[in-house]
């Protein structure tokens, strides 16, 4: 099954200290920088956007999310999530497989804030790598995959660096990479939401 790793409690009061602060002028808030967002990837009709796109909304949409399991002979058994099945709060699950039509795009992981069905839980990580589908068909922040050189990720995404193989961002709220080959073509595309995770307590 999907591993699972909790989020620490100063995450989940970090949100409570936000929701406390939410009704104080805007001119009280800190200044966020412009290249810390949410880019959203779309495949096909669906939009995704980490921290607000649910498993459900993809699910509805006709994508399954699978997890594998090799057991002590190295067979792989491959199991589709049930998104009734009931998750603790404040979790992080990761090890996920994002299909549709027996197209694989990438990795997943998602998150919950409440307690509740896996249906309901968001997004938080996606990463889209190997690339064994059409490239014009999926697309970050509106710009199909197979028109993302590194010159054009650069003008599409705000506040990249890097070198030729790779351009990335690493904000308080949000990460974005891209990965490229030898000849400048793009091998990896990734949208993260960050949250504040205890990766030592996992299951």
């Amino acid at each position: 099954m999907m591993k699972k790793i909790y989020r620490t409690g100063a995450a989940l009061l970090m949100i409570l200290l936000l929701a406390g602060c939410s009704s104080k002028k805007a001119e009280t808030e800190p200044e966020t920088d412009p290249a810390d967002q949410a880019y959203p990837i779309t495949i096909g009709d669906t939009e995704i956007v980490v921290g607000e796109t649910s498993v459900g909304t993809l699910l509805d949409a006709g994508f399954m999310i699978t997890v594998s399991d090799m057991d002590s002979q190295k067979n792989i058994t491959v199991y589709e999530i049930d998104p009734a099945q009931e998750l603790e709060a404040n979790s992080y699950y990761t090890g996920g497989t994002l299909r549709k039509d027996d197209i694989i795009y990438g990795n997943i992981s998602i998150i919950t804030v409440e307690a509740g069905p896996m249906g309901d839980a968001v997004v938080a990580r996606l990463e889209l790598d190997g690339y064994d589908f059409d490239k014009s068909a999926v697309k970050f922040a509106g710009v199909p995959l197979n028109e993302l050189t590194n010159e054009k990720v650069q003008e599409v995404a705000e506040g990249l660096t890097g070198d030729e193989y790779m351009q990335f961002y690493k904000g308080d709220e949000y990460e974005v990479f891209f990965g490229f080959d030898t000849e400048g073509g793009l091998t990896k595309v990734s949208m993260e939401k960050k949250y504040d995770i205890d990766w030592t307590k996992k299951e």
